[in-house]
């Protein structure tokens, strides 16, 4: 399934037949260095996530998180793990890819508009949302509500830019990017280049923008377009009872979902577009793929790997209202610290007060079983692909089930 025109074969690579066609066998980063750490001894060692885990964690307690300024054994061995578990994710992929070739084909071809065959769709594909750094020989899928505001700072100040990010508004500065880091041309070979991408629980992200897109007023012109877009025509086929006056103009977020789980995933906004559609990790190979909720420590890898320490990130987007952030420390010296977020991670973890789990509870409570499982398959091939759960966002269902029968 990886097209022709992105994995031009290396010269130490050799293409292999799978269930979607030939392609390469990947990058050398990914294949001389991030997989023999993997696998060792003529087998695949242990998931390496909860050894990193304590790692990381006797780092926070003992010397603050990993500084990418220092190479003590204990962060060398720490980055060797990550490569592990980076390793691990890239080959998840690809099983699941070959395990659902035949649905990704018929969704890739609606998609582009051709017959349902692989040589059709990998002549037509193009890849608006990967960005690359051709002198540092860098891909980046964007994936919006995935720290990409953070990101789009970050190749701001590797390109020289940083000029641009207090001077230019944020949606004006992700077209920007775009046109300094053009995405590929169909005959342009990556193959030797490292490619990432940065993702989050499907229903996190699909929560966030449904609020920061059709419920944040604040941004009015974003607001505006929106409405016009999808809020009204959402209002006009999904409404069938009275609501509260603050949903007057905008959908409920059941609503939102009703509409989602009839509309084809290829007539999406890239804002709650699938991954598999957005980044095509079954054509484009990522050696890194970071989870938001781990981006403090995995950040630092990527950094690690690139050299480009503008990569780590200042500042995570948040969604509107955020209760919980982090004040910037002002940092001057490139040193990886908490406290440069200022971040709204919808985490599982309960916390006191408005958390962020009594959010995402108040939100899909609105939905029943029927409809939360109806929306898991639009995002089924996503929760594969990069290893999430439905747990806990079924229970929230099952609660507001169990607060009906009582009323």
């Amino acid at each position: 399934m990886y097209s022709k025109s992105f994995r031009v074969k290396m010269t130490s690579e050799q293409p292999r037949q799978t269930s979607y066609g030939y392609k390469s066998t990947g990058s050398a980063l990914y294949w001389d260095w991030i997989l023999p750490l993997h696998y060792i001894g003529g087998g695949w060692r242990l998931r390496c996530s909860d050894k990193v885990a304590i790692m990381a964690a006797v780092l926070i307690l003992g010397a603050g998180l990993v500084s990418v300024l220092k190479s003590t054994p204990l962060e060398i061995e720490i980055m060797e793990l990550i490569g592990q578990q980076m390793a691990e994710r890239s080959a998840r992929v690809e099983r699941v890819c070959q395990r659902h070739s035949t649905f990704l084909l018929q969704q890739y071809s609606m998609w582009v508009g051709t017959p349902a065959n692989w040589s059709a769709v990998n002549r037509s594909l193009s890849y608006p949302d990967l960005l690359v750094h051709r002198d540092h020989r860098l891909v980046w899928c964007k994936v919006p509500k995935v720290a990409s505001t953070s990101l789009v700072h970050g190749f701001m100040r590797v390109l020289g830019r940083d000029d641009l990010i207090a001077s230019v508004p944020r949606g004006r500065l992700h077209n920007i990017i775009r046109d300094l880091m053009p995405h590929p041309s169909p005959q342009e070979d990556l193959s030797s280049f490292i490619a990432f991408l940065v993702i989050r629980h499907p229903f996190q992200r699909l929560l966030s923008a449904y609020r920061d897109k059709l419920l944040n007023r604040l941004e009015h012109s974003q607001f505006v377009w929106f409405r016009d877009q999808y809020g009204s025509s959402i209002i006009q086929n999904h409404r069938r009872h009275p609501q509260p006056q603050q949903y007057r103009d905008v959908p409920t977020f059941k609503e939102f979902v009703e509409y989602l789980v009839v509309t084809p995933v290829w007539k999406y906004n890239e804002h709650w577009r699938p991954y598999y559609l957005t980044c095509a990790p079954c054509h484009q190979r990522y050696s890194i793929i970071m989870k938001l909720d781990s981006i403090e420590l995995e950040s630092n890898y990527l950094v690690h790997i690139t050299g480009l320490h503008e990569l780590s990130p200042r500042h995570v987007h948040a969604t509107i209202n955020t209760t919980y952030t982090y004040p910037s420390s002002g940092n001057k010296h490139n040193k990886f610290e908490l406290s440069d977020f200022q971040v709204q991670l919808l985490h599982r973890e309960d916390r006191t007060g408005a958390s962020d789990s009594d959010i995402e509870s108040n939100f899909f409570s609105e939905l029943n079983v029927q409809l939360l499982m109806k929306l898991y398959s639009v995002y089924k091939i996503d929760f594969e692909m990069f290893d999430f759960s439905i747990s806990p966002f079924d229970t929230y269902v099952r609660l507001n089930k169990k607060s009906q029968s009582l009323l």
